[in-house]
């Protein structure tokens, strides 16, 4: 639904936070509450994702496009498949 990105720290040069302000809060709680963040907002996106499952949706076409599908222990597989995107921009693929 959205493109959410989060940093553990990120210092901007032009603030007063980083000229005056000291960052005591170590690396490891920074990457815990970074992955806290992660897995609420994935949780989140999930569930949005899923209540759309079965629901008709008009989408937009944008294009032909490739995804590889991978794991751990097969060889990389690479297929075509039509991509576009509904109106709440979630990306749909359908295999052409």
């Amino acid at each position: 639904m959205f493109l959410l990105i989060f940093f553990s720290s990120f210092l901007v040069q032009k603030t007063h936070a980083y000229h005056h302000l000291k960052d005591s809060v170590p690396e490891m709680i920074k990457l815990r509450r970074l992955q806290e963040v992660n897995d609420c907002a994935r949780q989140g996106m999930l569930g949005v994702n899923q209540s759309l499952i079965g629901q008709e949706q008009l989408i937009l076409i944008e294009g032909v496009k490739w995804l590889s599908l991978t794991g751990k222990h097969t060889p990389k597989i690479i297929i075509w498949v039509l991509g576009g995107q509904n109106d709440f921009n979630v990306s749909s693929n359908f295999q052409s």
